[in-house]
This record gives structure tokens, C-alpha cells and sequence, in this order.
């Protein structure tokens, strides 16, 4: 009673003040309280359903806003708010929330090494240090996402906010391409709202092709299924739009999981809608009477030569893929420099938070120097590691891929052959293309990655199955064999 009308008191003051930010803040908070008993989720699934959304339809420009009076972005929000909900929920649910899984315990022991890293070059870097450790403390979401899978009404608003966003996504790059001006005019605080950056969209969309061919081996309905494929095909033709080099190893890695799964169905689904796609391709590139060499298929083959084509040797004719050569030298040199000089300074503990790791490459590739130039992540999640914290880091992370690769091991041997796919895989898998195309962009640096790839693969733990379960299958799928 008390405490209600002090709140009350506390609204009138602010709307006679003319702020609206005190009261649109309790009506949403209210509301929010409303909808999630409604749906009898965890309190932090709908923030963190609405964080994917946000990142899959706004992209950059949603991780750059950040509302009056909470000096706060959007991730770090959310870093806020699962840690609080992983704290809480054990004194009042009496709830540890998550398993002690090898994959679980690797990634807490990487995230204890670097915070005591970065403590100690809080005092030499400043904000540079936190900014830069921003890449472990998203980890949290691999905790939050695993919290959310004991509850299956969680999961479905997870699922929900990635079928939704992915196909937002998706239409909103083609308007993106076709009206830019359009999304540039929506804007917060001078800020964009919606903002595409082609390489995210076309992992985002890599992931979006498994993740609606998953749920549609779960749907019995004909108009269900074909939706779906329709969906699956919209977010291949996006990725392949988008040209993006990482995404296409990302989506190759998935295809691959897929059919060790036994789901070689993706295949010829993806085949039809890469048919149609490509017919309707060609009579766009004739009806502008455009040469072979400049067609939109032939700028995707150039990209896709460009993957193995490491000296950057091949002769590209198609002006989308001219830059391609000299961006694999580009990489490559950076790649060799960073690792020389890591291993010359700092082999074992690293370089440090704070630390721009362009510092060895502009010496290198500019040796006059460029002032232009401000990208400090060397375009590769592991390097990155190397270069933050060296061998200690990456020892921690072969672990963690060594876990991940056990953990899809134990999904496919369960999984082979059946139907429908389970959810399991359906993250894991989206969270392997995320990784892989990490590891040719700056993917998982960011937050616009991070959230989703770890947010994944904490779903996909907490949701495997145990090794009683797999004994059980195991026998059942003997006896039917036999």
C-alpha cells in the first residue's frame, strides 16, 4: 500500500514535470508483468525474445540505441538481466539453473580467466579494456539460454521471436536494397533504427534456412510445410544476395551436419528453390541486358572461387567480386602479422583488453600510416582470442569446440534418419554456422552476433538428452534394425 502510493506520487510528480519516461517506463513495465504470467514463462524469456527480434530485424542500428536516462545498450541490458535472473533464481526458486556439462563448465573457466585478464589491464586501457571483453561477457546468454530451456513455453517465445525475425529480416534487406533512403529516414535520437550490414544478414539468414526447415519436419499440415520451404527459400536467396563469403562456409558446415543427421530432404528443397531463384535471376540480369560477367550468378561463383583462392590470384570480372582477391591478401596479411607479434610479446597471457590488434598489420600494410583505418578485430573470432588473452585462450576454446563437437556427435547418432528434427540440433546447428562465419567476420566481437550464438547454444545444452535416454533409443533402434 505504502509503497503503491509513493510510486503513484512518484508519476504525478514526473507528469507534472511534463517527463513521460517515469510513467511509459511502469505502464511497459506492468504490462510486461501481465503478458508473462499470461504466459507462464520465465520472467527474462520475453526481454531476451524481444532482443532477438530487435538484432535480427533491426541489425546494427537496434545495437547502437540506447534510451533517455539509461545509459545502457541493448545488450548490455540483457547481460543485466539474465545475470540477475541466474542470481535470484536460486535463493527464491531454490533453482540452479543450469547443468555442470563439460561444454558448461569450459566456457565458465574461459570466462574466469580473461575477467581476471582484463582486470589487470583495466588499469593500463580504461574503457578500452571493458569494451573490447565485451566478447566474453555476452558468454552470459550461453547461461540465460539454458535457464530457458527447462521451460517449454520459454522456448516457443524464443522460436517464435527467430521465425518471426528471420523473415523480417529477410524482406526488410530486399526493401534495404531497393530503398535505402527509406530506413534512413527512421531514426532515434539521429540514429538509425534499422541499419543492414550484408555480412550479419547473410549469416543471420544462413542460420534462418535450418531453423525453418527444422520446425517444418515438426508440422504435419501441407500448407505449414510449404510456408515454411517458402521462408527456407527467402533466406537462402538473401544470403546468396548478400554475397557473403562467411555465411556461405557457415551454411556449408550446417548442410553438412544436416545430412550426417540423415536429413539429406534439406537438399533437394534447397535445389528447387535455387532453380527458381536462379531463372528468375537470369531474366532480371537479360531484361537489363546484362553480360554473363555481370550477372548476379556469376558474382556469386566469383565469391565462391574467392574461398579458396588464397593468393588472391584469380581474375575477377564481375564488379562485385573485384575486391575479393585483395581482400583474402588483406586478411591474410593481417592474420600472419597479428600471430608473429602475439607470439613475440605475448604468447601465453596475450596482448590484453584494450589492445588494438590492427596495431602489427597497419605497420605492415601501411607502413606510411592510415589514419582512416578503425577496425581493431582481425575479421576472426580465434585470433581475437589469441590476441586478448594467447595461448590460454585458445586452450580454453579448443576445449569449447571440442565439447560442441561431442555435443553434435551425440545429437546426430540420436537423431539419424528420424523425423522430427530435434530442437536440440536445430540450435546447435544454427549456432555452428554463426561460429563459422565468425570466423571470417566480426561476428561473435559484437553484439549483434553474440547474443544470438550464444543465446543458441545454451538452448541447445540444456536440451540434450541424457545418457540414460540415449541408451534407451540406442536398444529401441537395435530392436527395430534387427
Amino acid at each position: 500500500m505504502i509503497a503503491g502510493t509513493m510510486l503513484a506520487l512518484l508519476v504525478g510528480w514526473q507528469l507534472g514535470t511534463g517527463s513521460l519516461f517515469g510513467p511509459l517506463v511502469l505502464c511497459g513495465g506492468l504490462a510486461y508483468i501481465l503478458i508473462v504470467t499470461m504466459l507462464r514463462c520465465h520472467w527474462e524469456a520475453l526481454f531476451m525474445g524481444l532482443l532477438v527480434l530487435g538484432y535480427l530485424v533491426g541489425n546494427r542500428g537496434f545495437a547502437q540505441l540506447m534510451p533517455p536516462g539509461l545509459p545502457m545498450l541493448p545488450a548490455e541490458a540483457g547481460v543485466l538481466v539474465v545475470s540477475l535472473a541466474l542470481i535470484l533464481r536460486i535463493p527464491l526458486e531454490r533453482d540452479f539453473s543450469f547443468r555442470l556439462t563439460p561444454l558448461t563448465v569450459f566456457i565458465a573457466v574461459w570466462m574466469a580467466t580473461s575477467s581476471a585478464h582484463m582486470i589487470f589491464d583495466l588499469s593500463s586501457s580504461g574503457f578500452l579494456a571493458i569494451r573490447d571483453f565485451a566478447m566474453v561477457y555476452y558468454a552470459v546468454f550461453f547461461f540465460g539460454g539454458m535457464t530457458l530451456a527447462k521451460r517449454e513455453q520459454s522456448i516457443r517465445i524464443i522460436e517464435w521471436a527467430l521465425g518471426i525475425g528471420f523473415a523480417l529480416m529477410a524482406v526488410g534487406y530486399l526493401l534495404y536494397l531497393v530503398a535505402p533512403e527509406m530506413f534512413h529516414q527512421i531514426r532515434y535520437r539521429s540514429s538509425p533504427v534499422i541499419y543492414y550490414k550484408g555480412d550479419l544478414v547473410g549469416i543471420f539468414a544462413a542460420a534462418g534456412i535450418f531453423f525453418y526447415y527444422g520446425v517444418s519436419t515438426r508440422c504435419s499440415g501441407k500448407l505449414e510445410k510449404i510456408g515454411l520451404t517458402l521462408l527456407m527459400g527467402l533466406s537462402a536467396g538473401v544470403l546468396f544476395l548478400t554475397l557473403a563469403r562467411s555465411a556461405m562456409v557457415g551454411a556449408a558446415i550446417g548442410l553438412c551436419i544436416m545430412v550426417i543427421a540423415g536429413h539429406w530432404r534439406i537438399l533437394p528443397r534447397l535445389l528447387l528453390v535455387g532453380v527458381l531463384g536462379s531463372a528468375l535471376v537470369i531474366a532480371v540480369d537479360i531484361s537489363h541486358e546484362r553480360r554473363l560477367a555481370e550477372s548476379q550468378l556469376y558474382a556469386v561463383f566469383e565469391h565462391g572461387v574467392s574461398l579458396v583462392d588464397f593468393a588472391g590470384s584469380y581474375d575477377y570480372q564481375n564488379p562485385e567480386s573485384k575486391d575479393t582477391g585483395d581482400n583474402n591478401r588483406f586478411r591474410l596479411v593481417w592474420w600472419r602479422s597479428l600471430t608473429e607479434h602475439v607470439l613475440e610479446n605475448g604468447p601465453v597471457q596475450g596482448l590484453g583488453f584494450g589492445y588494438d590488434l590492427a596495431n602489427p598489420f597497419i605497420q605492415e600494410y601501411y607502413p606510411q600510416g592510415n589514419e582512416t583505418f578503425r577496425t581493431r578485430s582481425p575479421h576472426n573470432f580465434l585470433l581475437s582470442v589469441f590476441g586478448r588473452t594467447g595461448m590460454i585462450g585458445i586452450f580454453c576454446w579448443v576445449l569449447i569446440l571440442g565439447a560442441m563437437t561431442n555435443q553434435a556427435w551425440r545429437l546426430v547418432r540420436k537423431q539419424k534418419a528420424r523425423e522430427p528434427l530435434q530442437p536440440a540440433l536445430i540450435f546447435l546447428i544454427m549456432a555452428w554456422t554463426i561460429f563459422f562465419g565468425a570466423l571470417f567476420q566480426v561476428v561473435l566481437e559484437g553484439p549483434m552476433g553474440a547474443v544470438l550464438f550464444w543465446l543458441l547454444l545454451g538452448l541447445s545444452q540444456m536440451t540434450l538428452p541424457k545418457a540414460s535416454e540415449e541408451t534407451t533409443d540406442e536398444k529401441a533402434l537395435a530392436a527395430e534394425n534387427a
